[in-house]
């Protein structure tokens, strides 16, 4: 007889879904994370708009053609991405059950405007009431060809995500960079940004964590473009590991990690992390050169906590 155990958290299955696998295959079967059950869900969804260039235009269907949906026309000043129109973009989050999301969190009024400002990128935003304190999500976004070099991948410059309507609590501390709480709809963002992706033949997601709790919020599947940066960031981590994500980004900045030879403080250093969605850019991150590289820098760092 078997006891299942585990506990109650949000990731408590994965424990019987690993035991229930080795009874059924007689081999470890590590199950996916929530991140990737949602992207898997979301190119489910997403084969909807896989529409044919010669379906003639309904006038029901939101005023959208296949140029909306797909993107054939490119207006980079209007159009995020410099392919989908905001109807598209409205549609695609309505879809895939993002803005029913913001809804069940109490945001009935919800409101998508995409500005393009002068400069690269465009900026999409949405609004759960309909004055400025309702913003929910702004997101600033553009494809590039440099920040990783040899690869063209949506690059990040911005993204806002809160819940004007929450309080900070001890559970739910105050993080450098946030005016409200988080809206806890990072997961939902960020599959919609990989199937968008997919959907354009792009290799990746990037942008450059200006705190060390956005980096290590995505370490299971982000890594910095420099090998030598991802042997920093773990070197850092180990350091801090038995801390709270709060705690250990507010001990990083009160400088409480130093060097072990200099003893000075140990800053962060904001540089580009991707989340690799082509084969190829996934091969290039987990490539021999690039874990020998990193697991280099990271022995070569003697990083520890400063004594008290």
């Amino acid at each position: 007889m078997a006891v299942l155990a585990g506990g109650y958290g949000q990731s408590a299955w994965r424990y019987t879904a690993r035991f229930v696998a080795w009874l059924i295959t007689g081999q470890a079967v590590e199950p996916p994370d929530a991140a990737e059950i949602i992207v898997r869900r979301f190119r489910e969804l997403s084969r909807q708009w896989q529409i044919e260039e010669t379906m003639e235009r309904d006038e029901s269907d939101w005023g959208l053609t296949a140029d909306d949906l797909l993107g054939l026309v490119t207006r980079e000043d209007t159009r995020f991405l410099g392919r989908f129109s905001r109807h598209a973009v409205e549609l695609q989050l309505e879809q895939l059950g993002v803005l029913d999301n913001m809804r069940r969190r109490g945001f009935d009024e919800l409101r998508l405007s995409l500005d393009a400002p002068k400069g690269l990128g465009q900026v999409l935003r949405i609004h759960g009431a309909p004055d400025e304190r309702g913003l929910l999500m702004e997101l600033k976004a553009s494809r590039s060809r440099s920040i990783v070099p040899g690869f063209e991948v949506i690059e990040i410059e911005w993204l806002l995500l809160q819940n004007p309507r929450a309080s900070f609590s001890d559970r739910r501390p105050q993080l450098p960079g946030q005016s409200h709480p988080g809206l806890g709809m990072l997961r939902d963002m960020a599959a919609w940004l990989i199937v968008v992706s997919e959907k354009m033949r792009l290799d990746g997601i990037a942008f450059v964590p200006s705190q060390f709790y956005m980096a290590a919020v995505g370490r299971r599947h982000l890594k910095f473009v420099s090998p030598e940066a991802q042997g920093r960031y773990e070197a850092i981590r180990e350091v801090l590991k038995d801390l709270s994500l709060g705690s250990a980004n507010r001990a990083l900045i009160e400088g409480v990690v130093v060097d072990g030879e200099s003893g000075r403080p140990v800053s962060w250093e904001p540089v580009p992390m991707v989340l690799p969605v082509s084969s190829r850019l996934r091969a290039e991150i987990s490539s021999t050169r690039y874990r020998e590289r990193a697991a280099s820098t990271r022995a070569s760092l003697q990083f520890r906590r400063r004594e008290t």
